[in-house]
């Protein structure tokens, strides 16, 4: 039998069915089926833009789900992986976001009940859950020991979150409005790049030391130095803390690498912080997840491993 999870945040959705062992206590999760979608890149944001373009991009991740839970059904039945007994839905700011002070999730309102009926029209009447993004990081960070004295950085579409983390649990949270869309955004205006162009430039720098294509070393900048500003707010200067960045490749080691080369850090961490991506080996044992390297799906499918 096997579990879908949804990740939906403000520029893509990503959808997995994720087969767990239900005689195991404590089991592995393994990821058997997953896809991203990205919402439309477009120059303009509102948030009646994104909702409409969330709706469809929906649409079009329950599909594909659906499609492949049918093929194991019909191909592989033994196995019984094309059986989905219920859903699991990870939403990010601005969908969901934590309130440490009420110790509670909140929501936009409607939201839930959405896609709730969205996922039971295309897979029937299974149970629906509902948790934040930062659900998953907080759970996962201590999983892997990467919550005392840290910082998650999740680069998501168009917002940034940061959630700062200790021994006790989450003990800040804030959100940016800037995102990875923004580095695409930067390099079709000034870089005159196409949106495929803009993907492969990435992959290129990410695997250079000089960062030097102009366009990135501008978005980079703007990113860090924004990055920079919101953790002033969040955190005491002088402060020893591990930096854990989490994004879709290769965006995420790509910021890593901007934050950490700032010269802004200095003043904000001491000599000890360090800076890292968060990749596929740091949760080797924990998920399997075949060639899967998306951070947040790896991370979600170990909180859905133990609920």
């Amino acid at each position: 039998m096997s579990v879908l999870a949804l990740d939906i945040e403000s520029g893509s959705v990503a959808s997995a069915l994720i087969s767990l062992d239900q005689d195991t206590k404590n089991a592995t999760p393994q990821i058997i089926s997953y896809q991203r979608q990205h919402l439309p890149l477009t120059q303009h944001r509102s948030g009646s833009d994104i909702t409409r373009s969330l709706e469809k991009t929906l649409a079009h991740s329950l599909t594909y789900s659906a499609e492949v839970a049918a093929r194991m059904r019909v191909h592989a039945p033994a196995q019984n992986l094309g059986k989905v007994t219920k859903a699991v839905i990870f939403l990010a700011a601005p969908w969901g976001t934590p309130n440490l002070e009420a110790g509670a999730s909140q929501y936009v309102p409607g939201i839930r009940q959405y896609i709730k009926e969205a996922v039971q029209a295309a897979f029937g009447d299974i149970p629906v859950s509902f948790y934040t993004s930062a659900d998953a990081i907080v759970f996962g960070s201590k999983k892997l020991g990467k919550h005392i004295d840290t910082l998650a950085v999740a680069l998501r579409g168009e917002i940034l979150e940061l959630l700062l983390l200790n021994e006790s649990g989450p003990r800040g949270y804030s959100t940016l409005p800037l995102g990875s869309r923004s580095i695409m955004r930067t390099l079709q205006t000034h870089g005159g790049l196409s949106l495929h162009e803009a993907h492969s430039m990435l992959r290129l720098q990410t695997h250079k030391d000089d960062l030097s294509y102009e366009p990135l070393l501008v978005a980079g900048r703007h990113l860090s130095d924004t990055f920079a500003d919101g953790v002033q707010l969040l955190l005491p200067s002088g402060t020893t803390t591990n930096i854990v960045v989490m994004g879709e490749q290769p965006l995420g080691e790509w910021f890593a690498k901007h934050i950490a080369a700032n010269p802004r850090m200095e003043s904000l961490f001491t000599e000890d912080s360090t800076v890292e991506a968060l990749l596929p080996y740091h949760v080797k044992g924990m998920v399997s997840h075949g060639t899967t390297h998306d951070p947040f799906i790896l991370l979600e499918s170990i909180f859905i491993g133990s609920i």
